[in-house]
């Protein structure tokens, strides 16, 4: 018999299943995306929360998230007023060939 207890064998299984059955974290970067374009299956959402259960990094990220989506909401009148000032053509065109060119 292993030196492992009953219950370290079942928490090691319980986290190798969630581990197999939750996105990773770059999937639920994605997966954040598709929410705010309209939503996910249920099955979906219900791995993407046991993912957050176990990691703390997307969990703040999917805070992050939510903050920016509700400082969208409460202020969109105010979206077009910012950064009124104007670029010159000569300065835009500046640009337009930096990106061209691959310049930094």
């Amino acid at each position: 018999m292993s030196g492992r207890s009953t219950l370290s064998r079942l928490r090691e299984a319980g986290v190798d299943l969630v581990c197999r059955v939750t996105p990773t974290c770059a999937e639920m970067t994605r997966l954040f995306s598709r929410i705010q374009d309209g939503g996910v299956s249920l099955w979906t959402w219900v791995r993407m929360r046991l993912h957050m259960a176990i990691c703390v990094w997307c969990r703040r990220y999917g805070a992050q998230l939510d903050i920016l989506r509700r400082l969208g909401r409460k202020f969109p009148e105010a979206w077009g007023e910012c950064g009124g000032e104007k670029l010159s053509p000569e300065a835009k065109e500046r640009i337009r060939r930096a990106v061209e060119n691959g310049d930094k």
